[in-house]
């Protein structure tokens, strides 16, 4: 009712009473009291702990009225029946209480109830809950215990003790006294009120205050039934204390993956691989300089090398940006990370396949005459889509889970984002399939011959970690350690396929050569190296090396299919053979 009124900001009402426990509620829809209010005035609350549930965001937006106490109370008949003090600690409680039950009993009085701590169901059960572990701190100073504190989880033990020993599970009785206090602490110490009241004994309270702070996106009334079904599953059910107040923790904390392992051993496993993988990264970039690798890295120079595998670190960056909290910023920044490092991974080897691109193919005059503007081009689209990544509406959304884990997700908020996301993620499979489509016409040239085959594996891969990808955007997945390993493993396939194609692959041929022992085995790894040469050479007596495929009778697709059929020679190699004659045509010519 009272924010239907707030809702529809009625000018009926100027002031509105209300409890505490629903300031994050209606704040939005108060004054900030701290602009209309002389601070002397604000100082006399600012003392007592309730000020902390008047102020919201860094805004007071109401005042304490009154402070509602829960009492104690001791029955003074029974206790001078028979002769006992009003108990001042938890042990006396029950020693007391049981002494006083069991007399009764022998004279048949059934109904008395020892204790009734007011563990309802309602938010009286709460209140109950947060007040018994607050008197069971180890002073007067002491402040609240935190929920898997020893202290917490004694009191929790002393309260299930008291349950056993001193109430009664069949006759309960539930009374709630209210005594209304003043929320300025101050006025316990004016004289005038002191003559008419026992100051030293209502000074002597301590407010316990519900975390209403502490509920995040929370509503009170959720978290409070939440909270007290756990503690009750203790007290009456087979759940250990830690256990209870560890389900407590879970309702609002927000689990994310570190390197710490006081949740799980996820985390550290992951990191450790990742640090294997950076630093081979790392050590690669001088592998290329070495002499004995020299000859399997020669495709083009150095820096290009280094341009391959700095995309390799920043996707590997992606995968360190898994770990801790997941911001928006976190989220706005990953898939501009993923096609970033992608795009430095791919470019190296684009810029090959134009260097290499044929001079046979109809249309290839304008591509090797344009090399530098179609670089450019398929840089610029490249650095389109990464601008446009960050123009999905992205947010990191609370995955809360009933009874589970509750972490943070990157979530798309509506339609229009994910039709620009799957935009984004199909035209960088185009790009991609534009490669793929450059390569199939370079299929067989002899310069570029295992170039083209490990370029063609990663692109594929590539490809389908990409669908993958988007897939899986669209699946709720509500276990975040899951969530991690999933996507922490489409990252590293990433990076461990494409170094494993384009890199990994000529270490392990300069290995394998330098292990050769005879000049058979010389041989064959020329014959690894060239590709399969028979087959090549089968391929060119079909038709002369020096021809120009027409296409003048020929479909597209028959055009471009022989095209890929056939042993040609690059561009590169056909502007040499103008003053140079080739003296075999028919040898090995090595693609490294």
């Amino acid at each position: 009712m009272i924010e239907d009124i707030l809702h529809r900001k009625s000018p009926k009402y100027d002031i509105i009473i209300y409890d505490n426990i629903y300031t994050k509620k209606f704040e939005s829809y108060f004054l900030d009291l701290s602009e209309h209010l002389p601070q002397e005035h604000l100082d006399l609350y600012s003392k007592s702990v309730l000020s902390q549930s008047c102020i919201h965001n860094n805004k007071w937006i109401s005042l304490p009225i009154s402070s509602v106490y829960t009492i104690l109370y001791s029955n003074m008949k029974y206790l001078n029946k028979y002769n006992k003090d009003v108990p001042k600690t938890w042990d006396e409680l029950i020693e007391t209480s049981k002494y006083i039950v069991n007399e009764e009993k022998k004279i048949n009085n059934t109904n008395l109830l020892g204790y009734n701590g007011g563990l309802n169901d309602i938010e009286l059960g709460t209140c109950s809950i947060y007040e018994f572990i607050h008197s069971c701190r180890e002073s007067y100073e002491s402040p609240f215990p935190n929920l898997l504190d020893n202290t917490t989880i004694n009191a929790l033990n002393l309260l299930k003790r008291i349950k056993n020993e001193a109430s009664s599970e069949i006759n309960k009785k539930f009374v709630m006294e209210e005594v209304i206090f003043s929320s300025i602490p101050n006025l316990y110490y004016d004289e005038e009120v002191c003559s008419v009241i026992d100051c030293d004994y209502y000074r002597s309270f301590q407010p316990v205050e519900r975390p209403i702070w502490k509920t995040g996106i929370f509503e009170w009334d959720n978290y409070s039934l939440k909270f007290r079904n756990h503690i009750y599953e203790f007290l009456y059910g087979n759940k250990t204390a830690a256990e209870a107040l560890q389900n407590v923790i879970d309702i609002l904390k927000i689990y994310n993956i570190s390197i710490h392992t006081h949740d799980n051993y996820v985390g550290i496993i992951i990191f450790i691989l990742l640090s294997i993988i950076l630093i081979l990264i790392i050590f690669s970039m001088f592998i290329p300089l070495f002499k004995v690798f020299e000859f399997y890295f020669k495709i083009f120079s150095y820096d290009f090398w280094i341009i391959y595998l700095s995309g390799s670190i920043v996707l590997l960056y992606l995968c360190f940006m898994e770990y801790g909290e997941i911001s928006q910023f976190k989220c706005k920044l990953k898939t501009a990370i993923l096609f970033f490092g992608n795009y430095l991974n791919q470019f190296p080897f684009f810029y090959e396949l134009l260097i290499y691109f044929p001079l046979e193919f109809k249309g290839s005059k304008f591509i090797n005459d344009h090399r530098l503007l179609i670089i450019f081009i398929y840089s610029l689209i490249n650095i389109i889509l990464i601008i446009l990544s960050f123009f999905v509406p992205i947010y990191s959304k609370e995955i809360i889970i009933d009874n589970g884990k509750n972490f943070k997700s990157c979530r798309i908020k509506d339609l229009s984002g994910n039709i620009l996301n799957s935009f984004l993620y199909f035209m960088n499979n185009i790009n991609m399939l534009l490669m793929l489509y450059i390569i199939f016409m370079e299929w067989n040239i002899q310069e570029t011959f295992i170039e083209i085959k490990l370029l063609s594996s990663s692109v594929y891969m590539n490809v389908l970690l990409y669908i993958l990808l988007l897939i899986f955007s669209f699946i709720d997945i509500n276990n975040y350690i899951f969530h991690f390993v999933i996507y922490e493993n489409f990252y590293i396939l990433f990076i461990i396929s494409n170094y494993v194609c384009l890199f990994g692959s000529r270490i392990i041929l300069a290995i394998n050569k330098k292990n050769k022992n005879n000049e058979k085995e010389k041989n064959e790894d020329r014959f690894f190296i060239a590709g399969n040469n028979n087959k090549l050479n089968h391929l060119s007596s079909l038709s002369n090396t020096n021809s120009i495929i027409q296409c003048t009778n020929n479909t597209i697709y028959q055009y471009i299919l022989k095209y890929h059929e056939k042993q040609i020679e690059s561009g590169i190699s056909n502007s040499i053979s103008e003053t140079t004659t080739t003296k075999n045509t028919n040898s090995i010519i090595s693609s490294f």
